[in-house]
């Protein structure tokens, strides 16, 4: 758009720039959205579920009923488990406020992406919320050139988009609680 006709635009034009600042925006969402893995209002959340693929006896599924309190259950049985300290999962759910990613995992070429979607997760969470769509999250070990798993990182794929992004443990560390975190003592 312009201003007058024949003028310059007033939404791209610099005063003494000749160029097209259009190059200079990047349209790609990869670019410009935040880079958040995970952001939820607790009180949106019903249910989480965390499963270990090394200790599926570790996974588990917390729901938040209507009305009720929280319920945790055993994915793999379908148990109801007891002693949950409702604290500790309403604290929990507040884990999922903000989980960053530290960016898209550019550089990987079609096959490559594909090689790593048909890796075994080690991780998978999968969350609902009220006014969200479902997020299922597959964590994938990321592999040094000498073959060595990476202490630091990892690769995830968000609901089998094409671009995997890179997550670092420690901004993931809060959420991925074993099941024995919600049992036993109160933590006040």
């Amino acid at each position: 758009m312009t201003e007058r006709e024949q003028g310059p635009s007033y939404i791209c034009y610099l005063p003494g720039y000749k160029e097209n600042l259009g190059n200079w925006f990047i349209t790609r969402r990869n670019f410009w959205e935040p880079h958040l893995l995970f952001s939820y209002k607790p009180t949106g959340i019903t249910m989480v579920e965390v499963l270990f693929a090394g200790h599926p006896e570790q996974s588990f599924r917390l729901e938040k009923t209507g009305t009720g309190p929280f319920v945790l259950i055993d994915p793999v049985t379908l148990d109801t488990l007891k002693n949950l300290v409702v604290e500790k999962a309403t604290r929990y759910f507040s884990y999922f406020r903000r989980v960053p990613f530290q960016g898209f995992a550019t550089g990987f070429t079609r096959a490559e992406i594909d090689s790593i979607m048909s890796l075994p997760p080690v991780y998978v969470i999968k969350v609902s919320a009220i006014n969200h769509p479902d997020k299922t999250v597959r964590i994938l070990p990321i592999r040094n050139a000498d073959g060595t798993r990476d202490p630091d990182r990892a690769i995830a794929l968000i609901n089998r988009e094409s671009t995997p992004v890179i997550i670092r443990y420690f901004d993931l560390d809060p959420v991925l609680k074993e099941k024995g975190y919600f049992s036993g003592k109160k933590p006040f």
